[in-house]
């Protein structure tokens, strides 16, 4: 399978969770992953999960194309910008209780993972939702 040259709206979601999940705990366990594929079918409830599951293969390797975490932390902030131009207030917050959601899934929330969370909130122009912790 390869990365996608056109990316779905869902292909953004999934990076920026991706991207958050392996690069602030190095690690990508069975739980995180099990979570993100839930949420990316809550945003697209009537989509076979196996298309779901399609997705998240292709975004997959666009994430190991990229090669280094700094340069995937990057592309993770443009996708963030993305949202911020075509979703709405409830969309962004959304976005927000997602990341919170996959921190939560292995167990706690590493600083990493709140610092990640607070610099996308600032990007989604959004107050502080980290108190939903």
């Amino acid at each position: 399978m390869t990365a996608p040259e056109e990316k779905s709206a869902l292909h953004v979601l999934a990076f920026l969770y991706l991207v958050f999940s392996h690069t602030t705990d190095a690690n990508l366990g069975a739980e995180e992953v099990k979570t993100i594929a839930g949420i990316l079918q809550k945003w697209v409830p009537d989509a076979p999960a196996k298309a779901v599951n399609g997705v998240i293969m292709e975004t997959v390797e666009w994430y190991n194309q990229i090669g280094e975490d700094a340069a995937r932390y990057g592309e993770a902030k443009r996708c963030a910008h993305l949202m911020r131009e075509h979703m709405n207030e409830t969309q962004r917050a959304s976005v927000l209780l997602n990341l919170i959601e996959i921190a939560r899934a292995d167990g706690q929330i590493t600083a990493a993972e709140d610092k990640f969370i607070a610099e996308i909130t600032e990007i989604l122009n959004m107050g502080d939702t980290r108190s939903a912790n």
